[in-house]
């Protein structure tokens, strides 16, 4: 523990219609950070429920963070990509030249 007033986590836990996935301790006292191992699984759409366990000082303790999601674009958005690039560039190669 560090410091009067700290809770100290011991386990997150990600739980949804994806599964469950458990975080990993990055950095520990004074800042703890967690982060969910890449795994090569997909987190799916819907509602999540994060579970944390710690232990809570004598004289009481809160806690205060936040939850950062990075959006992986899908498959869909990159073929949507390469079709508009081979689009343009088609169009770019038929366009005659001016004199």
């Amino acid at each position: 523990m560090n410091g009067a007033q700290d809770v100290d986590f011991t386990s997150i836990v990600l739980s949804g219609p994806g599964g469950s996935f458990a975080y990993s301790m990055l950095l520990g006292d004074p800042i703890e950070v967690w982060a969910l191992p890449p795994t090569g699984a997909f987190i799916t759409a819907g509602l999540y429920t994060v579970t944390m366990t710690g232990i809570n000082s004598a004289d009481g303790g809160s806690y205060g963070g936040n939850i950062a999601v990075t959006p992986i674009p899908e498959p869909e958005s990159y073929a949507m990509l390469l079709a508009g690039l081979g689009v343009v560039g088609f169009l770019a190669r038929r366009r005659k030249p001016t004199n």
